[in-house]
């Protein structure tokens, strides 16, 4: 038996030789080069006397073990081109010699884990076709003499590529995606997003600009598609399917119908009822801690890259895309552009990212969803650098912005440029949201909107003025409020598909608004103009067609309407009213009775008339407003219509403590 232990091993260490010529991205040929390694020290055992296997079980293996040495012998001496056209062939042979060396470690009772061995195979077989498809596009540009040969074998290549995708639905782009009557949702860098019908549902699809990718970002990308794939989550935007054969890229995924959270926060100035604000930042935290818990970084977390569904509900998008564009834009010498403004000091200095470059993102989203303004507007890139890095500072909040009192220290603790004095992780950060969002309430589920939004006074807040309109990040900040020990698991979603799949709409232009009016400021705030001028873009529906063909009547009533608004967060309430009353009259004669644009100008008067203690007549009109979102929306989830019944709600409520007291 000691003699057959030492052929055996004798023909071991001549498929080790074999190794020097085996490249290290022929995954197959390497893995089957391991596996007999790991048999190795059994068989020496035998040798030594240790080990007492029989001789029935080593003559066997060392039919396997030459049978390998033949092959390898041959497989290293063959061409990338043949290997290409033997490669369905090859693939046999290494699952044969795969099942053979397993049957020689039950033989030899050894402790290997064999049972992962058919995952590692799948992965290999596709490594090893992805390789063989790049070898092959490299010789059919290379023009080669048999460039008729490499266009066949490239074709079939790429279909058997499509067969080995199996952890995911991996689709024919141009067979499996219907785009009659397709819209364009939005575009950048990357690609673009439009809608389109997959096995006869709504989806969005983000095609990507292929022409842009290296081989290594396809196989980058179905890393992250891999991972994608497999997560469920209410706050994470479900992936459905996928093309990752070039030239046709893209990814199939949930369609939010109320377009990004960008969107919905740009298409109007009136802040956003407090409730709503920690409602929002609710949903993108739990988003965020469910990613990190699966080991996942987002690296560019931003308000455009968080979607909103039906219900006014927040999914988080995009995440792991942002490495394989910066890896695509590396090596064509370009700068990511258009994300600095919510990228960490660390990340700006070239350090690794953590989970702590998320939550600073986190700080800077906080920011947008409490001003409705884009963070650091008007600076580039550079600029953005050199404030954040060098200056220290941060995103100056306007004296008229009604943020949060707990969410506004919670934005300046995430965003704090020592990494190592941002809280553990988000874990934290949900914990504190949830005990908020506990009191207060969801101001977008019906059970929640008699609850008072702002039941505490708004924090207007400017970190400090400077020269070039960004504030500087404060040495201390309060903690938060206490966190509340009860937080939901983060539970995996099982909603099949999909969930929100109906018509796209525009995004909201009121969405859920403060219910109180604002402290009076000493002064005209000069960022109030800067904000309405950059948020005064049409938000086009179907209802406003009427409105481009008076375009003097509706620049007058939103002319108007931006005084009035700046008049009643200065409080100067009569001057504010004058001005709602001309802009009512103008809507009402121009855009007709049941415009949206009405229901905020109401909504703006409604809190005016509050404020002088006319509680009637800013009910009447908060019917009315409440009145026009329901004809205009047509869904009673809408968050506009939330945000009139909580109005109404603590209109209400301050009705009732002024009957108590007097």
């Amino acid at each position: 038996m000691a003699d057959v232990a030492v052929i055996v091993l004798g023909v071991m260490a001549q498929i080790r030789d074999f190794a020097k010529d085996i490249k290290e991205n022929d995954r197959q040929a390497c893995r089957l080069i391991e596996r007999v390694k790991a048999i190795e020290p059994a068989v020496l055992a035998v040798k030594q006397g240790t080990n007492m296997s029989s001789s029935e079980s080593l003559r066997q293996l060392l039919g396997t073990v030459e049978m390998i040495r033949n092959f390898l012998g041959g497989y290293a001496r063959m061409s990338n081109f043949n290997r290409a056209l033997k490669r369905k062939s090859n693939a046999s042979e290494f699952t044969q010699f795969g099942i053979h060396i397993n049957e020689g470690v039950q033989a030899l009772s050894l402790d290997i884990a064999v049972d992962a061995w058919a995952k590692e195979d799948a992965a290999d077989r596709l490594d090893d076709l992805e390789n063989m498809v790049d070898t092959m596009e490299r010789m059919e540009r290379n023009r080669t003499e048999n460039h008729a040969e490499i266009l066949g074998v490239l074709k079939a290549l790429r279909k058997d590529e499509r067969l080995e995708l199996t952890e995911w639905d991996e689709i024919d782009y141009d067979k499996d995606l219907d785009f009659k009557g397709s819209s364009r949702l939005g575009s950048g860098g990357f690609g673009e997003v439009c809608t389109a019908k997959w096995n006869g549902s709504h989806v969005a699809v983000k095609r990507l600009l292929a022409g842009d990718l290296h081989r290594d970002d396809v196989r980058t990308l179905r890393k992250e598609i891999r991972i994608h794939s497999n997560l469920r989550f209410d706050h994470v935007v479900q992936l459905y399917a996928a093309s990752t054969i070039p030239p046709r890229l893209c990814l199939v995924v949930e369609l939010a119908s109320r377009g990004s959270l960008r969107e919905n926060l740009h298409s109007s100035s009136e802040p956003l009822a407090h409730a709503l604000q920690t409602a929002f930042l609710y949903d993108i935290a739990r988003g965020m801690s469910f990613l990190h818990k699966k080991g996942i970084l987002h690296r560019d977390l931003k308000s455009a890259n968080v979607l909103m569904f039906a219900n006014g509900h927040l999914k988080l998008c995009d995440f792991g895309l942002s490495k394989i564009k910066t890896e695509s834009s590396s090596r064509s010498k370009r700068g990511a552009v258009g994300t600095a403004q919510w990228m960490s000091p660390e990340e700006m200095d070239e350090s690794p990212a953590s989970e702590r470059t998320d939550l600073y993102s986190f700080g800077v989203v906080c920011f947008e969803v409490i001003t409705r303004m884009e963070p650091f507007k008007g600076m580039n890139p550079t600029q953005v650098i050199k404030a954040v890095v060098l200056n220290e500072r941060r995103p100056q909040i306007p004296e008229w912005a009604s943020g949060s009192p707990d969410v506004v220290p919670l934005m300046e603790q995430c965003w704090k440029q020592d990494p190592g004095h941002r809280p553990e992780g988000f874990g934290p950060v949900v914990q504190t949201l949830a005990s908020v969002v506990s009191r207060n309430g969801d101001p977008r589920n019906h059970s929640a909107v008699a609850v008072d939004a702002t039941s505490s006074p708004g924090t207007q807040r400017s970190v400090g003025p400077s020269s070039d309109g960004v504030g500087t990040a404060p040495d201390s900040v309060s903690d938060g409020v206490e966190a509340s020990p009860l937080v939901a698991e983060e539970e995996v979603g099982t909603t099949a598909l999909p969930r929100d799949s109906g018509n796209v709409q525009a995004p909201s232009k009121d969405l859920l608004l403060a219910n109180k009016a604002l402290a009076p400021s000493a002064g005209t705030s000069g960022e109030f103009k800067q904000l309405t001028d950059m948020i005064d873009e049409d938000v086009i529906t179907k209802g406003e067609d009427r409105l481009h063909q008076r375009p003097d009547h509706r620049e007058m009533a939103k002319g108007m309407y931006g005084r009035a608004e700046s008049s009643r967060k200065q409080g100067k309430y009569v001057e504010a009213n004058s001005l709602y009353l001309e802009a009512i009259e103008i809507q009402r004669k121009t855009l007709g009775p049941d415009h949206p644009d009405l229901a905020e100008t109401l909504n703006g008067r409604a809190l005016v008339l509050k404020s002088q203690g006319k509680y009637a007549e800013a009910d009447a009109l908060y019917l009315r407003a409440i009145e026009i979102g329901e004809k205009t929306h047509g869904s009673s989830d809408h968050p506009d219509l939330a945000t009139r019944l909580s109005n109404r709600a603590d209109l209400l409520q301050a009705r009732v403590c002024l009957s108590e007291n007097g």
